[in-house]
């Protein structure tokens, strides 16, 4: 029995070895059909060129029938066989039969491949005038912002305009491209990347695979920022020079000015504060004098400045009761003289204003004013030395202006 088995076994591989050798070296020639092989468009590039494009939203495919060694054929299916369609060919724009080349592995000769049938023989291909253009991009909104609390500023965006290309037919009719941005309920700032949408003349939207864009995406900053207004006020106010608060009278133009900032920076701002003033330093006139005082210093950073003022005007009125009056001074006192050390005043006399009540301006004495120079520190080169001047018995007159003398110090009296 188990011969028997042998020998059924052995006539099995005997019978199999004969099937290969007919079919490998008596009868090697066979026949196979590859299906769906994509043909590529060779020299577009060069078509573009000449104003124009395949209009098509696939890839054209071919069915081959080949014949040759069964070894080879058994190597090819449609990834590996490569069809080309030279576009270069092409010079005017219509429905185009375009004939394509056949090429196979490099291991496998071509002439050892037959090709029985191909459909189709030329690809049929649609060819249209190409045309290109920038396309402005537009910024629509969804809702507002709560235009009581909050202001956006204009976007910015890192392109304008989207440069498209495709049939001629449907790029000549675009009009803009649009993003839409939703404003409702928003408090802070938006800055992200959106898809727009392409709408035609018409006012309709353009969804069309033949079209190519540089770019599919926008980014968008558009800055969100809380509004708030700040009253304007006086610093401190020195009252020199004459002046009173029953004399002279203090104005700011511009009473408040607008900024913008994030809720926490502006919860902690409630007023601008001016500079202090000195109104014995001003030289003022009677009537209106106006200046402009800075106040931009007075915002802190990540504050912006809506009023479009960097200087807010304030008006000091004097009353025309006050007059003034020039007096000269000749006596000076030195204070803090260093040792061994003696002043030579180059200044001999000092020109000084006077401002005040008429009635109490005539009552000063020439003993009632007193000018000292203060030495401490000082070097023997010659240089200016700031003035002080008070007046004695009187709050009703005062001095305006800053005054200085020149002097050195010397290891000898002046003559």
């Amino acid at each position: 029995m188990k011969t028997k088995i042998l020998y059924a076994l052995l006539a099995l591989v005997v019978s199999f070895g004969l099937w290969l050798y007919v079919i490998t070296v008596e009868n090697p020639e066979s026949e196979i059909t590859v299906y769906n092989i994509p043909v590529i468009l060779d020299n577009e590039s060069v078509l573009a060129e000449r104003g124009l494009m395949v209009l098509s939203d696939k890839v054209p495919t071919v069915t081959l029938k080949l014949s040759g060694n069964r070894s080879h054929l058994n190597k090819l299916n449609s990834s590996n066989i490569t069809l080309v369609a030279d576009m270069s060919r092409v010079y005017e724009a219509g429905e185009q039969p375009i004939s394509y080349s056949i090429a196979y592995p490099g291991d496998i000769p071509r002439n050892s491949i037959e090709v029985l049938s191909q459909l189709p023989v030329q690809v049929a291909l649609t060819v249209v005038e190409r045309s290109s253009m920038d396309v402005p991009v537009n910024v629509t909104y969804r809702g507002e912002v709560d235009v009581e609390k909050f202001r956006r500023e204009d976007p910015v965006l890192d392109y304008d305009t989207i440069h498209v290309s495709g049939p001629a037919s449907l790029v000549n009719e675009l009009e803009k491209a649009e993003i839409v941005v939703d404003l409702e309920g928003k408090t802070e700032t938006i800055s992200q990347a959106y898809r727009y949408v392409l709408y035609d003349k018409s006012g309709a939207v353009v969804d069309d695979d033949s079209l190519t864009v540089d770019v599919s995406e926008i980014k968008l900053t558009l800055k969100i920022q809380r509004f708030k207004e700040l009253p304007v006020v006086f610093g401190n106010v020195n009252y020199g020079g004459g002046t009173s608060p029953e004399n002279t009278h203090l104005a700011i133009r511009v009473p408040s000015i607008t900024v913008a900032g994030s809720e926490q920076l502006l919860d902690s701002l409630h007023v601008i504060t001016l500079e202090d003033i000195d109104l014995g330093m001003l030289n003022l006139s009677l009537g209106e004098n106006v200046f402009q005082i800075p106040f931009a210093d007075k915002l802190p950073d990540g504050v912006t400045n809506l009023s479009g003022l960097n200087e807010i005007e304030v008006v000091v009125t004097l009353s025309e009761k006050l007059v003034t009056k020039t007096v000269t001074i000749t006596q000076f006192q030195t204070l803090n003289v260093p040792e061994g050390k003696y002043v030579n005043l180059q200044t001999k006399r000092l020109d000084v204003m006077l401002r005040g009540p008429a009635d109490a301006i005539a009552r000063i004495t020439p003993e009632q004013i007193v000018a000292s120079v203060d030495f401490t520190g000082a070097g023997t080169a010659a240089m200016p030395y700031k003035v002080d001047i008070q007046i004695t018995d009187t709050d009703l007159v005062g001095i305006f202006g800053s005054y200085s003398v020149n002097a050195k110090l010397t290891d000898t009296p002046p003559a």
